[in-house]
């Protein structure tokens, strides 16, 4: 038992020196951008209930347990579940960069009604950042675009 936490310890003190002496990383958001855009559809799909029927990996007696969680043994091997798909609401957008899918009510509720109409989107690029010293001072030596955040899309 003592070689053991005696190991635990090592390995702690080796991934908290290998973890602090590597380069330092940063996720880090640009300013505010704008881009013109249109907007090609607004979507929403009412919430849904269903049964469904799938297999049973456990359980017992008439209760299953299956990909969808618990649900009631028809046989073996088999259940019925149910199935919840939440509503959704969406805004697809073409911008000059191709296609893209806003997946939030309150877009949805600003912008339905108005497809094909222009809009200007407010976004930020998500970078992450690795800074090394060089000479004595931190400096970003490797960049690397990794996504965007949406802000909003305002009616031109």
């Amino acid at each position: 038992m003592k070689s053991l936490s005696r190991l635990s310890i090592v390995l702690l003190l080796f991934v908290t020196w290998a973890v602090g002496c590597g380069p330092e990383t940063k996720v880090e958001h640009s300013e505010v951008l704008h881009e013109d855009a249109v907007i090609i559809e607004t979507v929403y799909t009412p919430s849904s209930h269903e049964p469904i029927i799938e297999p049973s990996f456990g359980g017992s007696g008439m209760i299953g347990f299956g990909p969808s969680g618990v649900g009631m043994r028809i046989g073996s091997g088999i259940q019925i579940s149910s199935s919840e798909v939440p509503e959704q609401f969406a805004v697809v957008f073409r911008c000059q960069h191709g296609k893209f899918i806003v997946r939030k009510k309150a877009i949805y509720q600003k912008l339905k009604g108005h497809e094909n109409q222009k809009v200007d989107v407010a976004y930020q690029e998500i970078y992450r950042d690795t800074y090394e010293e060089v000479n004595g001072v931190k400096k970003v030596t490797n960049r690397v675009l990794t996504g965007y955040h949406f802000i909003d899309a305002t009616l031109k």
